[in-house]
């Protein structure tokens, strides 16, 4: 757990600075404050920040002669196995270090070693024999790893600002990426928000040898043959819940640990089996706001009692939130406008005061069908099944004229707009669903110049990419592929992984085991979403845990975890979100047309409309440019209601 960074130069004569590499791991001390390790080796350099749990030793790594090297921030929760498997092959294990069972599985299976992991984990390890680098990162990509490769070198490293921290880089807009931002309000990982740099994708690996280097795909989240047994579908998820709680138990016992508990059905499921697992009461932590309607204080209480948690309760503030906004663009590294990123970051600041690692009940919404747009589309094939000829011919023709935009501003356009969502394929209608600034409105928000760009591509091909590439043929097992793979991995996991390691505290996500990801694949869709009501979402998970969790946290109206940001703009942030968006430098970026972004603001403000994520999009990108771009760090001065 911590952070990696390293360079390797493809010259073998040009020798990696140490001060370098120790400024490269310095920026990311937070996510590993135990202790920082380094590895030099003429042309190549290795940084490692560790934040330890269920080892303590003193990284960098090596394989018994010392010709392999592994750096690794994460864990491998599979140790037991690996162990045995490595063990078995005669290779000797002298620690319970992740990063010492990868050295030894390296040298039985090459760079297939990451087939056997099952972990939340990017490394880096060194062949010093064949001068071969390995990058991999975890198949659900709880954990991050960007990079930038060019013909002189390789640079890489757990944050963004790692790599800025190298010599010779001036960071410079994708105008790509930003594009795929204001459509989706974060950066997915196909792109990245600088020039040059990328992130490797979940569930791959990079090897980097004589100057070249390939990724290669090793796990995808795919659909198979489906059970038919609804009971055995019950049963066998929760098994796998189970046995993931328990194996993760097994690396984290020896630390203070506790769990992330909101009330809903995913949370205290884990939180009810840590519960039946443990001999002693397990500590609970919960975000609210003042804003009774935001808040999720009442069922986390509901649940703390009937397990006999010890329950922690953490209030957030206006004033909390927005001061810690220059720390959010910083631990972000790339534009990210998901505001539940604010109560996250601060629920792991008080957890990180009683706990050094937090179980969460992530990933269900996407790999089960919890979200609304998935019982919209069961609404939709149930009760209005148009064949797709007919969507793209007849109802398309109707409405070429109808708006699209995402703010509808009287119920007609709403209207309208529905009926012309129905005009696309599936793949299309679920990308424009999902856009906060769709094609249409960016020709607005957009400069003359910057919108004829040969860099602006369509944002939406990111979504229909997934759609595509999923095995699935179900339209519904299709749209949860793609928020796996997009939203799950991309933003949910990118705002867990930046909120908590920001304060040094380590998040466990039992739901994102391997094996139960390969199992979802196989459970068919009729039994994730029962029906046409909030109710039957997420049915079979609800069936599995029905004698575990109270029925009326099982049956409570799905609640969102978001803070109440539209208000906040009309109000206490109203001043300082007007100072940046209009100040006269962001005017100069030569990026958008001011007199459309004027007119969302007087419409927000007046309540003609609610532009809340549109307007906190600009808001967030702003900030970030100061930040990143022109080295702006306190940018934040006065708020002013």
């Amino acid at each position: 757990m911590g952070s990696i960074t390293g360079i390797l130069n493809f010259d073998s004569e040009k020798r990696v600075a140490e001060p370098i590499i120790k400024r490269m791991s310095s920026v990311m001390k937070h996510r590993g404050p135990d202790y920082e390790g380094i590895y030099m080796n003429d042309n190549l350099g290795f940084g490692v920040n560790c934040l330890y749990l269920s080892d303590s030793v003193q990284q960098p790594v090596y394989n018994e002669d010392k010709s392999i090297c592994v750096v690794i921030d994460g864990d491998i929760w599979n140790y037991v196995d690996v162990k045995e498997l490595v063990v078995k092959k005669e290779h000797s294990v002298l620690t319970n270090s992740s990063a010492e069972i990868i050295t030894h599985l390296y040298e039985e299976f090459g760079e297939d070693c990451v087939v056997n992991l099952e972990g939340s984990f990017a490394f880096a390890l060194w062949d010093n024999k064949q001068k071969k680098l390995l990058l991999a990162r975890d198949h659900a990509g709880q954990k991050p790893l960007y990079y930038l490769l060019d013909d002189k070198r390789i640079v890489f490293g757990s944050e963004l600002k790692s790599i800025l921290e190298c010599d010779g880089i001036v960071p410079e807009v994708s105008m790509e990426a930003l594009d795929v931002f204001l459509t989706y309000s974060y950066v997915p990982a196909h792109y990245c928000i600088l020039k040059g740099v990328k992130k490797l994708e979940p569930g791959h690996f990079l090897v980097c040898s004589k100057g070249k280097a390939f990724v290669s795909e090793y796990w995808d989240f795919r659909y198979s043959s489906p059970e038919t047994s609804e009971s055995y579908c019950a049963e066998h998820l929760y098994g796998l819940i189970k046995k993931s709680v328990q194996t993760r138990l097994e690396r984290v016992k020896d630390i203070s640990f506790g769990a992330f508990l909101s009330g809903g059905t995913d949370s205290s499921a884990i939180v009810g089996m840590l519960s039946t697992l443990l001999d002693r009461p397990i500590k609970t932590f919960v975000v609210g706001f003042k804003e009774e309607a935001f808040s999720e204080f009442p069922y986390a209480r509901i649940v703390a009692e009937h397990f006999g948690t010890e329950h922690h309760e953490v209030e957030v503030t206006t004033d909390m939130a927005l001061s810690m906004l220059p720390d959010f663009v910083c631990h972000y590294d790339e534009p990210f406008a998901d505001a539940s990123a604010i109560p996250t970051y601060y629920g792991s600041k008080a957890t990180r005061e009683h706990v050094k690692a937090v179980f969460t009940g992530d990933a269900p919404d996407q790999l089960l069908g919890g979200s609304g747009h998935h019982l919209k589309e069961q609404i939709r094939r149930k009760q209005l099944p148009i064949p797709d000829f007919l969507r793209t011919t007849i109802i398309a023709a109707l409405t070429r004229n109808f708006p699209l935009d995402i703010v509808d501003k009287s119920k007609l356009d709403r209207i309208k707009r529905l009926i012309k969502m129905e005009s696309y394929p599936l793949e299309k209608e679920f990308g424009i669903r999902g856009a906060y600034f769709t094609e249409d409105v960016k020709h607005e928000l957009y400069i003359n110049n910057l919108r004829k760009s040969q860099d602006m591509a369509c944002a939406l091909e990111v979504c229909e990419g997934f759609f595509k590439k999923t095995t699935a043929i179900d339209p519904l097992d299709k749209i949860f592929y793609v928020d796996v793979k997009m939203f799950l991995m991309d933003n949910l996991m990118t705002k867990v992984d930046r909120s908590s390691m920001a304060v040094g505290l380590e998040t466990v996500k039992p739901f994102l085991d391997k094996e139960l990801m390969d199992f979802v694949g196989r459970i068919p869709s009729r039994f994730k979403i029962k029906g046409t009501t909030g109710r039957n979402t997420k049915y079979i998970l609800k069936k599995a845990i029905s004698n575990l969790v109270p029925m009326d946290v099982i049956e409570k109206k799905k609640q969102g975890f978001e803070p109440p940001i539209v208000e906040w703009l009309r109000g206490e942030l109203k001043g300082f979100a007007q100072e940046i968006l209009f100040d006269s430098k962001t005017r100069q970026r030569g990026y958008f047309n001011f007199n459309y972004i004027d007119q969302i603001w007087k419409e927000h403000q007046n309540k003609a409309a609610d532009h809340t994520i549109r307007i906190w999009e600009l808001l967030v990108f702003e900030m970030w440019y100061r930040y990143f771009i022109e080295g702006e760090k306190k940018f934040l001065k006065q708020i002013e209601g």
